[in-house]
């Protein structure tokens, strides 16, 4: 189970694969119930020490092991009407506490076939319980395993898009966060929204786009709490959300670059910085909305925003694909970063290029950036 661990994410996919195929394949015939009571007995030890992870690696490895058990218990009770499936969801669920937000994004996702099985009655009390628990206990830790599991039980339930709206999930995260004084309901509904985004799947992406501006904009709350919950779930909706949604992102990208608090800014800079980095050909669609808002980032004048914006102007501005645009790319940077001694230089360069290839808008966002804030140059797009 070491591989559970390994910081490359394929290499720990893979050996909970191997893991579970070793545990209910032919060679396990017949011990099925030893191994599901060897890993319950693992699980309870997680319980009794409940001591967070020392490190990314242990966490990942433990929530590994609370999957793996979760996986095998579920086909092991595999009847319904077993009456060891609802104790072994729990057991699973208490297991959560003792991990940090990655290692409840690997086990959360198997408890969803216990949830598929489990009387509806039973399933939409405990769910209720957690939504409960993840908006107003006390310790983050708790808030984080409530959210985990009630994450997981979404997605198993028959039809998660209609338990989202059933349990009104929506309503109970927008309402905790306009708590402005309850720090703990901000920052429970901020892992609330993270572990929705990063295990209830497609049954929330829609509300996941609505809500992202919230969770940006919380990342300058007053409250550190909240902050941090905050960071995780701007980084939960970038993982989660399918590469051909990154569009829809663009509205909340540009309400948290034009919000008044430096933390919301910062956040958004860097979650462009990112997408510019691991994935240009879809960041580049955005460029042309977001270019204006990341401009007055980079002459804001809070320094930690303007060298956050000056840190991610170069991924951003390599989405270009003109072929023109990128032969004259350091002179474009050059100019946003030192407009009064640049611009005229650049513009100038720009005047002489005869442009023989198509010009897209991202190239043009690029290209004319002078005309948002230097009108007197006369570009018109």
């Amino acid at each position: 189970m070491k591989g559970f661990g390994d910081v490359n994410e394929e290499v720990a996919h893979a050996a909970r694969s191997v893991a579970r195929a070793a545990c209910l394949g032919d060679a396990a015939a017949g011990k099925t119930a030893d191994v599901a009571a060897a890993l319950a007995a693992a699980v309870d030890v997680f319980v009794r020490n409940d001591a967070p992870p020392c490190d990314h690696a242990q966490d990942r490895a433990r929530g590994g092991v609370i999957a793996l058990y979760a996986h095998v218990a579920s086909a092991h009770f595999a009847d319904d009407a077993s009456p060891e499936r609802e104790p072994a969801l729990k057991r699973a669920m208490a297991a959560f506490r003792t991990l940090h937000d990655g290692g409840c994004y690997i086990a959360a996702k198997e408890i969803a076939p216990f949830a598929r099985t489990l009387p509806p009655v039973v399933a939409n009390a405990m769910a209720a319980a957690a939504k409960t628990t993840a908006l107003t206990a006390a310790d983050a830790r708790d808030r984080r395993a409530a959210a985990a599991g009630l994450a997981g039980i979404v997605a198993g339930l028959a039809s998660s898009e209609r338990a989202v709206a059933d349990m009104k999930l929506v309503d109970a995260v927008v309402d905790a966060l306009a708590a402005k004084k309850d720090p703990i309901a901000r920052a429970g509904a901020c892992a609330l929204y993270a572990h929705l985004c990063r295990t209830a799947g497609r049954a929330f992406e829609p509300f996941a786009i609505d809500l992202a501006s919230k969770m940006f904009i919380a990342q300058g709350d007053q409250s550190p709490e909240v902050r941090e919950a905050a960071d995780a779930a701007q980084a939960a909706v970038v993982k989660a959300l399918p590469l051909t949604a990154m569009k829809l992102l663009a509205p909340a990208l540009v309400e948290a670059m034009t919000h008044k608090t430096w933390q919301a800014k910062c956040g958004a800079l860097t979650v462009c910085g990112d997408l510019a980095s691991r994935v240009p050909a879809y960041f580049m669609r955005n460029l042309p909305e977001i270019f204006p808002a990341f401009l007055e980032c980079v002459f804001d004048t809070h320094p930690k925003v303007s060298h956050c914006a000056g840190r991610v102007m170069r991924p951003i501005c390599s989405c270009v694909k003109n072929a023109e645009i990128v032969g004259m790319l350091d002179l474009i940077i050059e100019a946003i970063r030192e407009p009064q001694s640049q611009t005229e230089s650049c513009l100038d360069r720009l005047m002489e290029t005869t442009f023989v290839n198509s010009m897209d808008a991202p190239s043009l966002a690029g290209a004319f950036y002078t005309k948002t804030f230097h009108p007197p140059l006369g570009f018109n797009i």
